[in-house]
């Protein structure tokens, strides 16, 4: 039965020395057509040297019933972060956001809508890159691609579609996973390293059983040059990270009975 109280959609935010970009990213939450009261919003702040704790605390004051902040005592990076962050949901869906990045108005109702419509899994959708602010972006998203709703009954169907047109990366911010999924098979990221996504995604992709492929872009990829990831890119300390993740991963999918 479905519990009208419970909030549809946890947001998971994690947010580290990002003042210049987290009031833009919360506005399109703000914007969100199925309304704040749908959403529960949790923004870890990764020891942040910057404003952003206190921009944080004030989105929490304005919305006190959809906003949870999560203020780290030492910096732990985006996966351990966002790992701490799924303790505190209580929603239907787990939704990922990254805090220079936004969403379109419609875009978490009509992922909802298919989410539930569907039993999904996971729902996939379209992420755009830009250079723009939101008020220059084009709010075009069509794709040119219709909509499909894959059902997976055994490890053939499963390679089968992975062999196939299949539109599913790495990341997790394109993506909406039923809750439920990610503790039954305890979907966690990777820690203290870059490229902690794989981890996560790749099993989700090892188990699920009904995924939704909404082909419109409603996701907006902000192209920062001073964000983490560049810097970490740079950080030849991290050169390691993505062989890292992926033998984790690759243990992980190994315990994976398909």
């Amino acid at each position: 039965e479905h519990n009208m109280s419970q909030k549809k959609i946890s947001v998971i935010i994690p947010c580290y020395n990002v003042s210049m970009f987290v009031d833009r990213c919360m506005e399109s939450l703000e914007k969100q057509t199925i309304g704040m009261d749908s959403l529960e919003i949790i923004l870890i702040n990764d020891c942040s040297k910057d404003a952003t704790l206190g921009k944080l605390l004030l989105w929490e004051m304005k919305y006190p019933e959809s906003i949870v902040v999560i203020p780290l005592e030492e910096n732990i990076m985006q996966g351990a972060a966002r790992n701490i962050a799924r303790e505190y949901c209580t929603a239907e869906y787990i939704a990922y956001l990254d805090a220079d990045d936004w969403i379109l108005p419609n875009a978490f109702e009509k992922i909802y809508r298919v989410a539930r419509q569907n039993n999904a899994d996971i729902v996939n959708y379209l992420s755009k890159k830009t250079y723009v602010e939101p008020e220059e972006d084009d709010p075009s998203t069509k794709s040119g691609k219709p909509d499909r709703f894959v059902e997976i009954h055994n490890a053939q169907e499963r390679l089968d579609f992975f062999m196939g047109d299949c539109p599913l990366l790495r990341g997790c911010w394109d993506k909406l996973f039923r809750r439920d999924f990610v503790e039954e098979h305890d979907l966690k990221f990777a820690e203290g390293v870059f490229d902690e996504e794989s981890l996560f995604t790749t099993p989700a992709y090892m188990h699920f059983k009904r995924i939704y492929l909404l082909n419109e872009y409603l996701h907006r990829y902000y192209q920062n040059p001073i964000s983490s990831t560049y810097n970490l890119m740079r950080d030849m300390k991290r050169r390691d990270d993505n062989a890292r993740t992926w033998l984790a991963t690759y243990k992980e999918i190994g315990r994976a009975h398909v």
